[in-house]
């Protein structure tokens, strides 16, 4: 899509995919592979078909570094380990913000290094706007961040050059009001001249808010909801969206939520299940939360 200011970029349309990926941001001593990142203050899981990717960072500061990632597929582990860490943000930022930066890392395959990666990051705020996703949501005063990636691949035995190269182009769409979550993420990937690669993946934040107060947080109750449930404590009129787990709308609507009542939404309708259920206040406040319906 476009840069600039004021742009509007339309994601609605799209189809999820039929293989579910699972992206989970989480403490460094809960994923594979943390005894490698002794140093690491944040980390992330990514997992699909029995194969997970955890990746490591360290927040110092301004400064969000990679720091590495393990890739755990039994019986064997391959994973990197940076000696000189890749910059990944550098707060805060706005839009026009800029930097650049260079990295290096160690490739491990259990435990013996076979290749070292060095390469380069060029990162600007190149847009701001507005981000419509599929089943509905729609995310004001958003920015977009471009993040190239040049980089080289080198073997710890001695070979003849040419090494293989390659250029990663990342856009993601970050809300100040949501600090640390990407909303969506487009990347264009070439390795080796061998043609570019496409990929995209868009996220809620789990149990997030903007409110100020936290006795503004929105209660589903119950949950498991069996024929029905209800939203509780959001004190204003509330609207509602329930996706499936492939990022559907299987049913919307508003009602009047206060401290204690609302009106019921029925779930008789739809399949037991893992949902999706975004809310939006009068105050244009968003929230998500998992619902699990178990009629």
């Amino acid at each position: 899509g476009p840069n600039g200011s004021g742009v509007v970029w339309d994601f609605s349309s799209l189809q999820s995919a039929s293989t579910a990926t699972i992206l989970t941001q989480t403490a460094p001593i809960t994923v594979n592979g943390s005894a490698n990142y002794s140093s690491a203050t944040h980390a992330s899981q990514m997992s699909n078909s029995g194969a997970s990717l955890s990746t490591f960072y360290t927040l110092n500061g301004e400064l969000f570094n990679d720091i590495g990632s393990f890739v755990f597929t039994a019986p064997d582990s391959l994973y990197d380990v940076a000696t000189e860490g890749r910059l990944m943000y550098q707060f805060p930022f706005s839009f026009g913000s800029s930097f650049t930066d260079t990295y290096s890392f160690q490739n491990l395959q259990n435990g013996s290094v076979n290749t070292n990666t060095d390469g380069s990051v060029d990162f600007t705020v190149d847009g701001s706007g507005t981000l419509q996703l599929p089943g509905g949501v729609v995310v004001n005063d958003i920015l977009r961040l471009k993040y190239v990636d040049t980089y080289s691949v080198s073997p710890t035995i001695p070979l003849p050059p040419p090494y293989p190269s390659g250029v990663t182009t990342k856009y993601q769409w970050v809300s100040p009001s949501y600090p640390g979550h990407v909303w969506a993420s487009y990347t264009i990937s070439n390795f080796d001249n061998q043609g570019d690669s496409f990929s995209f993946y868009y996220s809620i934040p789990e149990n997030v808010s903007i409110a100020s107060a936290p006795d503004a947080l929105p209660i589903v109750a119950p949950n498991p909801a069996s024929k029905s449930f209800a939203i509780l404590n959001a004190n204003s009129n509330v609207s509602y969206t329930i996706l499936n787990a492939l990022g559907q709308n299987v049913d919307s609507g508003s009602i009047q939520s206060t401290g204690s009542s609302s009106a019921l939404i029925s779930t008789e309708k739809l399949s037991n299940g893992m949902y999706f259920l975004l809310l939006e206040n009068e105050r244009g406040e968003l929230f998500r939360k998992n619902l699990v319906i178990a009629n």
